[in-house]
């Protein structure tokens, strides 16, 4: 077979699609090519299919280490378990995809897509959305239409940046999927931007998707016209049966009075879903009754009718299913400083979600080292950490290792604080958030977001604002739309669109959307924002009433870092030979110190007596002896008139007897070697180099 190739451009950038050369067993395999970043994506499908309420879909972006020209780390020295970024680009390829699929589509999809070479300045991971996109269609996947990534940055002169590069700084940074008609995932942080803002990037991402949707629709047509479409991956719908048509007129009969009940069961999540089940379980039984056939399962069908009659009633009655009016969030409570051993900590409850967030405080050593193989990740000093029980559902489940889920809503709560965090150098320490979701009814993630900021309040951190986080929904019906403020788990199940909001009270710090169906246009997105924005203020504001300002002090039992600047000459006699100084000042002190090549002294205690100590004596050793002023020695020389003192700097001198505050008959017995002592400069003889102390009591 030939070799088909698309070239087109991105932001200025050539990129190439690929297909007939690497690969040839899959379904379907499609290369994409930009600078040097090379990412091979890969479709195979299962044409047996699988019973399942849910798309059987998997997508996996693997990084390997030689991409990097690098050679794993570890006693194996090959690539392990996803990291992290793996994670979450894998997220991103799976969220825009999944949509596409027909209701009806149950076989099973494997998309795998591998970095075999990078590019310092390219990210891959809207280049593996394209390619997938390339790739599900030549695999005969029943798709209507292609979609494209694009990153657009806003620089902080507001000049916007199609696929910026690794090293342009912005103010925003924003991942869309989509096509001409619809987005169908937003990913972006942002350093307190306006809707505004966000609304002109997204409308300029969508030029761009419309021209890669020309380029993915020219490269698949060139390639199947070579025979590259792989037909065996198409599926036809099932035909409707006449059970179908029994459930619907049973559903449709009962619509009144399923939400007439549901409205009196909905306030609460657990009665509200109680009532559903056995709902369900009551309609399945009847239906099957009608049709004569207990042995045909249409719960799922059912279930899909509910789903449908809850999205209608919510457009036609005014309100929805737990009686809250559309842009009405739930009841919130908060209590902070609730763990007395972290160093700040936050309960955030609104309605039936819970979060419970605590702060720590570390130093240099406790950042978190990288576990990706991209050399210009470097080390984090800022961990954010999402776990997600099952009994906060109710449910029973394994305990272990965080899911895809976790660490992306983790990532996401990340992206909306990170921009308030005080710099580094005003701040030396390492942060980690840990949030526990105790109790989830919806928007778990954004609950995170506010307890999260108010754990840093509370533990003296000095972010910038607070932040607030808020997740929308939204449902069309009959030309109606209505946009729903802070949604429950089912709205957020059968609503079209779910975009998650945070920010503060000058502008959004992250955002997060999913779109279902195609037709979301600038206009409901910028109503949906601005009544998204109405929220997050609503949220600040009860935030405020419960911590208005950030703690003066941190917690006692917090580290103390202080920082301390001595020339980079210096650096050498502060260690000492083979680190003895070092370890002696930090003995004496009983804090620890962390010093750079660049001279910067990071001091390290749990109290003020060992911070302003170690400070001193690292002043002692930088800073030439002073007559008059007191140092702390050890003996290391007993004499008949005397003994000899050496400073924690190596300075050697000699008390003489007549500067003991004893008789010279008791300097054996008062004087030992390896006393600690505390001591007076009293003489500095130049010509010799010679240094005199006196003897404190």
């Amino acid at each position: 077979m030939a070799i088909i190739e698309k070239i087109f451009q991105i932001g200025g950038r050539e990129v190439v699609l690929q297909t007939g050369l690497l690969a040839r067993q899959a379904d379907s395999a499609v290369v994409i090519r930009c600078g040097s970043m090379v990412v091979l994506v890969t479709v195979v499908v299962n044409n047996q299919g699988v019973s399942s309420d849910f798309l059987p879909l998997s997508v996996h972006f693997q990084s390997k280490a030689y991409a990097y020209g690098r050679i794993p780390g570890g006693f194996k020295r090959r690539e392990g378990p996803p990291s992290e970024s793996e994670i979450l680009i894998s997220r991103l390829i799976d969220r825009p995809l999944r949509p596409l699929f027909p209701v009806w589509f149950t076989k099973e999809v494997q998309i795998v897509a591998s970095l075999l070479s990078s590019d310092a300045q390219v990210e891959p991971d809207v280049m593996a959305i394209i390619a997938a996109s390339a790739a599900t269609l030549l695999a005969g996947l029943p798709l209507d239409q292609s979609i494209g990534g694009v990153r657009v940055g806003m620089s902080a002169e507001k000049e916007f940046i199609i696929n910026p590069s690794v090293t342009d700084t912005t103010v925003l940074d924003l991942v869309i999927a989509g096509n001409h008609k619809s987005l169908f995932m937003v990913e972006s942080a942002a350093k307190q931007v306006s809707e505004q803002e966000l609304l002109t990037a997204l409308e300029l991402g969508q030029k761009t998707l419309s021209e890669i949707e020309t380029a993915i629709n020219e490269f698949v047509a060139l390639a199947t016209a070579e025979g590259f479409l792989h037909t065996e991956g198409a599926h036809a719908a099932s035909p409707a049966q006449d059970w179908m048509a029994i459930c619907d007129k049973w559903v449709s009969d009962n619509t009144k009075s399923y939400w007439t009940d549901l409205l009196a069961n909905g306030a609460k999540k657990d009665v509200r879903q109680d009532w559903m089940q056995a709902k369900k379980k009551q309609w399945h039984e009847a239906c099957q009754a009608l049709i004569g056939d207990t042995t045909i399962d249409c719960k799922g069908y059912l279930a899909t009718l509910i789903e449908q009659m809850i999205r209608t009633q919510t457009v036609n009655a005014g309100h929805r299913l737990d009686g809250r009016a559309y842009d009405q969030v739930r009841d919130i409570e908060i209590q902070t400083s609730v763990l007395p051993s972290s160093h700040g900590s936050s309960l955030f409850t609104r309605g039936w979600t819970q979060s419970l967030t605590s702060a720590v405080l570390g130093t240099a050593k406790d950042a978190q080292y990288s576990d990706s193989h991209d050399p210009r990740e470097p080390k984090d000093l800022f961990l954010l950490h999402y776990n997600f029980p099952p009994y906060s559902v109710g449910e029973l489940g394994p305990i272990g290792s965080p899911k895809r889920r976790e660490i992306g809503h983790g990532r996401l709560a990340r992206k909306a604080i990170e921009s308030v965090l005080p710099a580094q150098i005003n701040f030396p320490y390492v942060i980690r958030l840990v949030s526990e979701i105790l109790e989830s009814d919806g928007s778990s993630s954004m609950a995170t977001v506010c307890a999260s900021s108010l754990a840093l309040m509370d533990a003296g951190v000095p972010i910038s604002d607070p932040v607030a986080g808020i997740a929308m929904g939204l449902i069309q019906h009959n030309e109606k739309v209505v946009i729903l403020s802070d949604i429950c788990g089912e709205e957020d199940a059968v609503g079209d669109m779910d975009f998650k909001v945070a920010g503060t009270i000058h502008g959004v710090t992250a955002l997060q959307m999913d779109i279902k169906v195609p037709g979301i246009t600038a206009s409901i997105m910028a109503t949906a924002l601005e009544q998204a924005r109405t929220g997050r203020l609503h949220i600040l504001e009860i935030m405020n009433r419960s911590l208005s300002t950030v703690r003066a002090q941190l917690a006692n039992h917090a580290p103390r870092v202080d920082i301390v600047k001595i020339r980079p000459d210096q650096v050498r006699d502060l260690i000492g030979k083979g680190g003895s100084t070092i370890k002696m000042l930090t003995e004496l002190s009983g804090a620890t110190l962390e010093v750079v090549d660049d001279g910067t002294v990071t001091v390290v205690s749990y109290n003020t007596e060992s911070a302003e100590k170690a400070k001193l004596l690292i002043a002692q050793v930088t800073d030439p002896l002073t007559v008059g002023q007191f140092y702390d020695a050890t003996v290391t020389k007993i004499l008949e008139f005397g003994f000899v003192a050496s400073t924690v700097i190596g300075k050697d001198g000699l008390v003489h007897i007549s500067e003991c505050p004893f008789p010279p008959a008791d300097l054996t017995i008062q004087i030992a070697l390896g006393q600690k002592v505390r001591v007076k400069l009293i003489q500095i003889d130049k010509v010799n180099n010679k240094y005199k102390f006196s003897l404190l009591t």
